[in-house]
């Protein structure tokens, strides 16, 4: 079953992939940060896993950024980068439509894909994975720092890997193969800064929002991602099936048997209806500072002008960082995006066109589940939005706790501004500040 590997461009960054495998389905599986496409073929458990998964449908595999045989990048990468990968792959193949198997670290930018690009997605495969990393094995335990540390003087010793396959603690071989793939996945130094996207991540919010057929699987003595993650991802997704397998190991090439079982069930089943009505999305609102004191002090000829200057560069900038549902809101814009980050980064790029006709902006950020209507968007989530930039002060960007929760990684800092009552929403909000550091991470006029 092995087969030649290929590149797929996400970007600038190349994205190793192979594809084998025949039939109707299409299963992506985006592989851990501990990986290596051609090595994962010289370990025969692992080998035959591969052939079973490739005897269900057109199966492709690629190495995430910075791991494997794609290319290294700086930093750490972001979910939306991430997601940004799969896509791409999903396209070089010409995947229209497809189910994703995600296992460990790879569970959170799946479900990401999985809320904002339903209409990519078959269904949703999860495999001992998280939401929001909690416990660990006794080489991976304590605090971030400590399993920082933890990583570095074990990388390239195979422990890593054993201690994701106690029930080939003695196995010689499995060994052997598992050192040289953790030198081959990545240097110490990177599979740092990858496992910091794990550490950080927390995807809860998004979870309901989740409408593709899913299943999660985890097995019950699983020490490197204990069971209570794998539960805790069932109960947020909404008809999301939780399968409990038998055994301790956390390698899903071990003990097998009911995995493939569950995989080949979930692929041959019938596929239930996809609501495309909603869609979740990073919300921006932007509105324009003082334009009624703007408007007496200029007059309506001239407030016109200057008006028609602030939308073109507002649509410039908004479609440069591949906003949907643009609207205009009279002063302001309204925009969705697949992702937080870029949703911030637009909010920079807007604020920086409109100091340049002279204009300050106020930007508000939310991320949540909307509604497809005939002018746009609609629901809770888009009054949340219209609510934060209601509250931000003059060219500040304000969040809802919600998206400072989703950009582990994208070198942006926030301030917290504390509890806030939002008009006409319930509950009370916590909300930040965004500050770009345009030092440290891209500028807003130029990313990405």
């Amino acid at each position: 079953m092995r087969t030649d590997t290929r590149y797929a461009k996400s970007g600038d960054v190349n994205i190793a992939y192979q594809t084998f495998g025949n039939g109707p389905r299409e299963l992506i599986i985006p592989l851990p940060f501990l990986s290596h496409l051609e090595h994962n073929w010289e370990y025969p458990p692992l080998a035959r896993f591969l052939g079973l998964l490739g005897s269900l449908g057109r199966v492709t595999l690629y190495n995430q950024r910075s791991a494997g045989l794609s290319d290294p990048v700086p930093g750490v990468p972001t979910l939306e980068e991430r997601m940004d990968d799969m896509i791409a792959v999903m396209d070089a193949v010409g995947a229209e439509r497809s189910t994703v198997l995600a296992t460990s670290d790879c569970g959170p930018v799946a479900m990401l894909l999985a809320a904002t690009h339903p209409e990519r997605l078959n269904g949703l495969l999860l495999y001992a994975t998280f939401a929001r990393r909690q416990g660990s094995s006794a080489l991976l335990a304590g605090d971030p720092s400590e399993i920082v540390a933890a990583l570095t003087r074990a990388w390239g010793t195979g422990a890593i890997v054993a201690s994701g396959a106690p029930s080939l603690a003695d196995d010689e071989r499995h060994r052997a193969w598992a050192c040289r793939l953790e030198r081959l996945a990545a240097s110490p130094g990177t599979i740092v800064r990858l496992a910091q996207t794990s550490i950080e991540a927390d995807v809860r919010e998004i979870l309901p929002s989740i409408r593709v057929p899913t299943v999660v699987t985890h097995r019950r003595g699983d020490e490197l991602f204990p069971i209570e993650q794998g539960r805790e991802v069932a109960a947020l997704i909404p008809s999301a099936r939780f399968v409990e397998l038998e055994g301790d190991d956390h390698a899903v090439y071990v003990n097998s048997h009911e995995l493939i079982d569950e995989i080949g069930e979930f692929l041959t089943g019938s596929r239930p209806k996809v609501d495309f009505h909603r869609l979740f999305a990073a919300i921006l609102f932007t509105d324009i500072v003082g334009s009624t004191e703007q408007l007496a002090r200029l007059g309506d000829s001239r407030w016109r002008v200057l008006l028609d200057a602030h939308d073109r560069a507002m649509r410039d900038e908004l479609d440069r960082f591949d906003a949907q549902n643009i609207r205009s809101t009279g002063d302001g814009f309204l925009a969705t995006f697949d992702g937080p980050v870029r949703a911030i980064h637009a909010a920079f790029a807007t604020r920086a066109a409109a100091e340049q006709l002279g204009l300050r902006l106020r930007a508000g950020l939310h991320v949540g589940e909307c509604e497809l209507v005939a002018d746009g968007i609609g629901g809770m989530a888009v009054h949340v939005a219209a609510r934060v930039v209601a509250i931000a002060e003059p060219n500040e960007v304000l969040v809802t706790s919600a998206i400072s929760t989703l950009t582990t990684g994208a070198q942006l800092e926030f301030v917290d501004r504390g509890m806030h009552e939002l008009k006409g929403v319930p509950k009370r909000w916590r909300l930040f500040s965004v500050i770009h550091h345009t030092a440290a991470g891209p500028d807003a006029r130029t990313w990405p």
